[in-house]
C-alpha cells in the first residue's frame, strides 16, 4: 500500500504543469493623477499581485514629478516607497506599493480631495533643477507615465497613460497571459529519489 501511494504521488508530480493563466487588472484613478487610485485584481486563481508601481517616467523638462513631503520628510502612503529621485531628493518619479492582492480583491490608496500624498509638480528645468510646485497635470507632463503590476510568479505587466485626462476619473486595464511554467528540475530530482526508495524497499523485502 505504501509503495502504491508513493508511485501515485510520483505520477501526479511528473505529469503536473501550471497552465497559462489570464491576467486581468483594473486601475482606476480619481482626482488629479495618482492623488487616489484603486487596483482590482480580476485575474485567474493563484495570480497574486505583490507589487503595484506608478511611474511618471524618465525625468525631463515639462515632465511631471512628485513632491511628497511634510516638513522636509517624505510622507508616503502605507506600504509604499519612492524611487528614481531627482537631484533634490524631495522629488521623485516612481511610487511603489508592496501588497498581497489576491484575485477578487482591491487595493486603494490616497484621497481624491486632500493632499496627504502624491503632490503632483512640474519639472520646468532638469538642469539646473527647477520645479513648479503649483502645476496642473497635462497630457504632455504625463506622456511618460505608466501603471505597472508585478505578480508572485515574477511576471510584470505595464500600461502607459499617454493622453489620459488627469482631471477626470480614468480607468486603465492591464491584461495579458502568464505562460505555462514547466516542472522545476528539483521536482524531477525528488521524483528520482522516490523511485530509488521504492526500489530499495522492494530489494529489502526480497532479501
Amino acid at each position: 500500500m505504501k509503495i502504491r501511494l508513493i508511485l501515485g504521488a510520483l505520477t501526479l508530480l511528473v505529469s503536473g504543469q501550471v497552465y497559462a493563466a489570464l491576467v486581468d487588472v483594473t486601475v482606476e484613478f480619481t482626482g488629479e493623477y495618482l492623488r487616489s487610485s484603486t487596483v482590482t485584481n480580476n485575474s485567474g486563481d493563484g495570480l497574486i499581485i505583490n507589487r503595484i508601481t506608478y511611474g511618471l517616467g524618465e525625468a525631463g523638462d515639462g515632465i511631471g514629478t512628485w513632491d511628497s513631503t511634510d516638513g522636509g520628510i517624505l510622507n508616503l502612503p502605507p506600504d509604499s516607497y519612492a524611487t528614481d529621485f531627482l537631484l533634490n531628493p524631495e522629488y521623485f518619479q516612481t511610487l511603489n506599493f508592496d501588497v498581497y492582492l489576491e484575485p477578487g480583491n482591491s487595493y486603494s490608496e490616497g484621497s481624491p480631495t486632500s493632499r496627504p500624498f502624491n503632490d503632483f509638480d512640474l519639472i520646468v528645468s532638469l538642469s539646473p533643477l527647477s520645479v513648479n510646485p503649483g502645476a496642473i497635470a497635462t497630457s504632455y507632463s504625463l506622456s511618460r507615465a505608466y501603471a505597472e503590476v508585478g505578480f508572485v510568479t515574477g511576471d510584470i505587466f505595464r500600461v502607459p497613460l499617454i493622453e489620459q485626462d488627469p482631471s477626470l476619473t480614468q480607468t486603465v486595464y492591464i491584461t495579458g497571459e502568464i505562460s505555462p511554467i514547466p516542472v522545476p528540475a528539483a521536482f524531477w530530482l525528488f521524483g528520482t529519489a522516490l523511485i530509488g526508495l521504492v526500489g530499495f524497499s522492494k530489494r529489502r523485502k526480497a532479501a
